[in-house]
């Protein structure tokens, strides 16, 4: 199963996420593996993030889930699974949640890396950082 979505703050909880995945696990799979995005504390120029404002486009559900399906084929996964979290979030809060289930951890591993740098390149998602001098959207 494919799955992309996109979720407010706190509709979306990693460990019950994680809980029903596992529920589902069909026998021939060997690795389970989650990437958690997390919002950092600095920004590129070293200044000091108070906030990351996220905003999608009305599609964005639609291209996590082709995003999800094309890794999920690609790589022979039972299961693919990406939530992004738009809102606005803090340091150390989550923005998004890649799970990953297959045969073998090598498969897993790497549709991980995959998936977020197709998240990165195609999802119609974007982030403002909030710093003391100011707001500014983040490109890449």
């Amino acid at each position: 199963m494919a799955v992309g979505r996109v979720h407010k703050k706190g509709e979306v909880d990693l460990c019950k996420l994680m809980e029903e995945i596992r529920q589902n696990l069909g026998t021939e799979v060997g690795a389970l593996g989650c990437f958690v995005g997390i919002v950092r504390g600095t920004a590129k120029s070293g200044e000091r993030v108070d906030l990351l404002h996220y905003e999608a486009a009305e599609e964005a559900a639609t291209v996590l889930t082709e995003i999800a399906k094309e890794v999920q084929e690609r790589f022979g996964l039972e299961e693919l699974q990406i939530h992004h979290i738009i809102d606005d979030l803090k340091p150390g809060e989550d923005a998004i949640y890649v799970v990953a289930c297959g045969k073998h951890r090598k498969e897993v591993f790497q549709a991980l890396v995959e998936a977020m740098e197709l998240v990165k390149s195609k999802a119609p998602v974007w982030k403002k950082e909030i710093t003391p001098s100011g707001g500014y959207w983040v490109e890449g």
